[in-house]
């Protein structure tokens, strides 16, 4: 049974899983996962959107079948070639079991366990925390099942009765809210982790009611202390197949010098600069695009760390045709607008990098509790001379 197929959920309760561990994995500052029973990849590909930061990835299922549609899944998509993401990503598929531990799946950040135990026979199960826990010893390690209480609202599940079923037909068992932490909070003190507890999930229409908990019910392990090394560590296993690595496109161009950079973010300004909103509390002119003029001495002067007045600073510029059109300064806008700009991200790195060649490597510009403020003048862009922002934008 497919919980969404009997009951509403909004949004669906696989997304509602889903986000539950990014969530997670961004609030740890994840770079590495491993997927633990990871199917057909329907959460493996999940991770994979540069927004993440993730660059390393691997998904180990017993089911070859399944495996062999998690690697079509995991493909590189060809907006991926198109929009290079800022940072490596590797992708290995293993086919074995989750009991086994393999030298090859050690050293993740994390490893989700998302709607798995519940499909595993008892040997495995007793197994599965020693593996993951003693022996990985990743920092998180996230964990998904069933709530069996929250089962009584699935009038066809029989939840209680002599004749009750599980959700899906190959579920071994399905625990209840007490059963779950009394599994993981004993793994958690046997390997040294803290754990928290979590819900995902409720019917609409019922959204109050969580005297049964949800419909899913989540543990979240945090490796305690400083230990960073596996506890097996020495065990040289590898009895997993490796069945396929797949290597994501990334930016890999050489650094470029820092007049370089600032010419290319310079381009996105100019073109940011072509849309000037005017703001109601501003005190400028009405929002235009004004024509060349060396005398601008009426406008209100922007706050400046170098204290260049804006007429000095144009006098500075070559003076340029005079039927050419400029736009309005000073002009305001989020730092952010130029962040979210994938291009800018690439040769950049870090914000911090952003800031320092805006603000070191040019006197046009200054930062201002998160705004950058523009003090330099650019010619009205002709639509061939307009550099494409919305195609180097990162939606995801």
């Amino acid at each position: 049974m497919e919980e969404d197929n009997y009951t509403t959920f909004s949004p669906p309760l696989w997304r509602q899983r889903r986000t539950f561990i990014l969530d997670m994995l961004r609030q740890h500052n994840v770079l590495s996962v491993l997927d633990y029973g990871c199917g057909e990849g329907s959460v493996l590909s999940f991770l994979i959107p540069p927004t993440l930061n993730i660059t390393r990835l691997a998904g180990l299922d017993i089911c070859k079948d399944s495996l062999e549609e998690a690697v079509e899944r995991c493909q590189p998509w060809p907006t991926d070639y198109e929009q290079l993401r800022e940072y490596p990503l590797t992708i290995d598929i293993y086919q074995g079991s989750v009991d086994e531990y393999d030298k090859r799946l050690s050293g993740f950040d994390a490893i989700i366990c998302s709607e798995v135990i519940e499909h595993l026979y008892a040997p495995v199960l007793d197994r599965i925390l020693s593996t993951a826990l003693g022996q990985y010893h990743p920092r998180i390690f996230i964990v998904t099942t069933p709530n069996a209480e929250y089962n009584v609202h699935f009038e066809q599940l029989n939840y209680g009765k002599s004749n009750a079923i599980f959700r899906h037909d190959d579920h071994k068992f399905e625990w209840t809210r007490q059963e779950f932490q009394t599994w993981c909070e004993k793994g958690a003190q046997q390997y040294n982790y803290d754990v928290s507890f979590h819900g995902i999930g409720l019917i609409d229409g019922k959204r109050n009611d969580t005297s049964l908990g949800h419909c899913t019910q989540a543990c979240v392990f945090v490796r305690r202390g400083d230990s960073t090394t596996a506890m097996d560590s020495i065990n040289n296993n590898a009895p997993h197949q490796h069945l396929k690595r797949i290597d994501f496109p990334y930016y890999n161009e050489p650094p470029l010098s820092n007049q370089e950079a600032l010419e290319v973010i310079e381009g996105y300004i100019a073109t940011l600069c072509q849309v000037d909103v005017e703001d109601p509390s501003s005190q400028h002119p009405p929002a235009s695009v004004l024509e060349w003029c060396l005398d601008w001495s009426d406008l209100s002067q922007p706050s400046s760390s170098k204290d260049i007045p804006i007429k000095d600073y144009l006098q500075q510029q070559p003076t340029p045709p005079s039927d050419q059109l400029f736009t309005r300064i000073p002009q305001r806008f989020s730092l952010e607008i130029l962040w979210d700009i994938l291009h800018i991200r690439q040769i950049c790195k870090t914000m911090d990098r952003l800031k320092e060649l805006l603000t070191e490597c040019s006197s046009a510009y200054e930062i201002d509790k998160g705004d950058l403020i523009v003090s330099k003048s650019f010619p009205v862009f002709q639509d061939d001379n307009v550099y494409s922002i919305s195609t180097v934008s990162d939606d995801l």
